[in-house]
Formats: C-alpha cells, sequence, structure tokens
C-alpha cells in the first residue's frame, strides 16, 4: 500500500488520509472540505488514488468514493499521528456542520467525529450531537450503538472536567439500561 501510494502527487497521501478518518466509503467532498491541502490538491489526489486502485466507486451513494480494500485504509489509519488523526476529526465533523443534511447518518457522522475530537476541546459538540444519538439508538433498541455512543461521548466528557453533569446522568442512565438489555 505505501508503494502505491509513493506513486502519487504531493500531498495525496494527506488527503487519503482524511479519507481513511472519513471512513470506509467516504463524501469526496467532505475530504476535501477537511483536508489540509487546496481543494485543487485534494481532487487530483482521489483522482489519482482511483487511477492506482487504491479507490473505487463507493456502493452507498452515487459520487461517493470507497476504499477498494479495508487493509488500504487501515494502513492509512496507521500511519497517521494521534494528534492529526484528532485534527481530521475535528475538521470533517466542522465540514459536515458547514452542509446540514436531512438525513439522520450525518447526526450520527457529527457525534462521531466530535466524540473523536474532544481531547481537541469539542466535548460541546460532541455531547450536543451525541446524546441525542444515543437517545435515538436507546429508543430504537439498538443497544449496541447506545454503549458504543455514550461511552464515547462520557469519554469526551471526563477529557472536559466532567462540565454537564445533567448530561451525564443521562447517558449513564442509558449506558446501563443498555448495558443490561
Amino acid at each position: 500500500v505505501s508503494e502505491r501510494i509513493a506513486l502519487l502527487p504531493a500531498g495525496a497521501e494527506e488527503v487519503l488520509q482524511a479519507a481513511a478518518v472519513a471512513g470506509l466509503e467516504f463524501d469526496p467532498q467532505m475530504v476535501r472540505s477537511a483536508s489540509a491541502v487546496t481543494p485543487a490538491v485534494s481532487r487530483a489526489a482521489l483522482q489519482a488514488g482511483r487511477r492506482v486502485g487504491l479507490l473505487v466507486a463507493a456502493t452507498r451513494d452515487p459520487g461517493w468514493l470507497a476504499f477498494r480494500h479495508a487493509l488500504v485504509r487501515s494502513s492509512l489509519l496507521d500511519s497517521l499521528a494521534p494528534e492529526a488523526r484528532l485534527r481530521i476529526h475535528r475538521r470533517l465533523g466542522s465540514a459536515l456542520e458547514a452542509e446540514p443534511s436531512p438525513d439522520p447518518a450525518a447526526v450520527v457522522s457529527l457525534a462521531y467525529h466530535f466524540g473523536a475530537a474532544a481531547p481537541l476541546g469539542e466535548w460541546r459538540r460532541a455531547v450536543r450531537y451525541g446524546l441525542p444519538v444515543a437517545r435515538a439508538a436507546y429508543q430504537a433498541g439498538v443497544y449496541e450503538d447506545v454503549i458504543a455512543i455514550a461511552t464515547r461521548t462520557l469519554h469526551a466528557l471526563d477529557d472536559a472536567g466532567d462540565p454537564d453533569p445533567g448530561s451525564r446522568l443521562d447517558l449513564e442512565i442509558m449506558l446501563g439500561a443498555a448495558q443490561r438489555a
């Protein structure tokens, strides 16, 4: 994988790392918005990734891209420093927030990215999106999701020194109920 990435134009690795943080399938526009390079460099990087076979058309949505194999994404994630990954999560969350979507999955993505970026001071947005997503998952009976989202959001509150006891209590009640279900 690293040999193929080395053949790509300058800036391509950074763009592909942002795509890896976005997910196995991703919206190229969100990745362009979250990349630390110019939109032209980002566009060229994604095209080059397709040309060398690292990326393919996604099955989720027309216009989306996907990593040809999970190992490609995993390799790119492994090459990221933890702080860089947090910054990409924050930029992805901000890009999603700037482009509101009626798709309920967008709120789940916001909760995920801001929950991951909480150590960078994003605990408020982690709670703003994580709490309603955990509630929706609880009401739908998707307890595995409640556990994952509530745990991530509780970690965000922990990292911030527990500034929101009301949200903590709501999350802990949902987490406990989901664990017993």
